[in-house]
């Protein structure tokens, strides 16, 4: 048996569940939206050496776990809003105490050995890009000349030494804004004192994702830079072989945080190739639609030799 941690109505989740399922393996959905909002789903867990799973009666503990994602309040997401304005703080703690009783029972499945795609101490990474780009250095990956200030001075500091650079939120993802010294003044700058974000040099080149599985790079494919003109977020144009040197690179990128599977984005310039982020949990339906690849074939594949 495999579980499966995420919405069903997940793309990602549907692909992956329906190849499982046509290789004939067992699967367990643990739903990340059984709550606040909906019942649906029971509860029943008692912590102790004969592990009571999810729903009531005992069960046996499955062969893997694939993690693909916790749920979230987001800036994008409206599934909360309504109880957002009505009650903002007990829902904050209602979805608290789920995502601790969904980790506590992923880590007390791997402190029974059962390896869970990717571990628990990858929960959250997607979220500390600062973080990322200090382990990715410490392994000798390549990443952009990056500051991380809330003070207005430095910002400016760092835009004269380096040209034109980005400005984007820590936690990674969209709302990267380009800036230079042109653009730099104060009424800009000075939205740093109310949050810190990070600045980055601005590297010309083309922007590749790569899957990595295991070490290996599964897929990949050159996808339109953040900002750029006409650039639509979903359009790929899929590189069938990644020379070895970028394919070492962003398996290196995964190793150094751990990471079984990994979306890695990569700047491949002229001179130079830098590592942006990496996205433990990536999205692939539309990336294996668009460039006509199979990242959900591979991955469950590997999930099913663990079965």
């Amino acid at each position: 048996m495999i579980v499966i941690v995420g919405e069903p109505a997940d793309a990602q989740v549907h692909e992956v569940r329906a190849r499982l399922v046509a290789r004939g393996v067992e699967v367990l959905s643990w739903r990340t939206d059984w709550c606040p909002e909906g019942q649906d789903q029971k509860v029943a867990f008692a912590p102790g050496p004969d592990f009571t799973g999810p729903a009531a009666g005992r069960w046996r503990a499955p062969a893997c776990v694939w993690l693909r994602a916790l749920d979230r309040v987001t800036r994008s997401g409206a599934r909360h809003e309504a109880a957002l304005r009505e009650r903002p703080f007990s829902l904050l703690e209602q979805l608290q105490e789920r995502r601790s009783l969904m980790i506590s029972m992923l880590r007390m499945l791997e402190d029974r050995g059962v390896p869970i795609i990717n571990p628990t101490r990858a929960i959250g990474v997607a979220d500390l890009i600062p973080w990322q780009l200090d382990r990715l250095r410490a392994a000798g990956v390549p990443t952009l000349a990056s500051l991380v200030t809330n003070e207005p001075e430095a910002a400016r500091a760092f835009v004269e030494a380096h040209g034109a650079v980005t400005h984007r939120p820590l936690t990674g993802g969209g709302d990267v804004r380009k800036l230079s010294e042109g653009s730099c003044g104060d009424a800009t700058l000075d939205r740093l004192a109310r949050t810190p974000e990070m600045l980055q040099e601005q590297l010309d080149g083309r922007l590749v994702r790569l899957y990595v599985l295991a070490g290996e790079v599964v897929a990949a494919g050159q996808l339109p830079r953040r900002g750029s003109e006409g650039g639509r977020a979903h359009e790929v144009q899929r590189v069938d072989a990644p020379d070895p040197e970028l394919a070492r690179v962003a398996s290196r990128a995964a190793r150094s945080l751990e990471l079984v599977f990994a979306g890695v984005d990569v700047i491949v310039g002229a001179s130079r190739r830098a590592v942006v982020e990496l996205n433990p949990s990536p999205s692939f339906a539309w990336f294996d639609t668009l460039a006509g690849t199979d990242v959900a074939g591979r991955l469950s594949e590997f999930l099913a030799t663990r079965s």
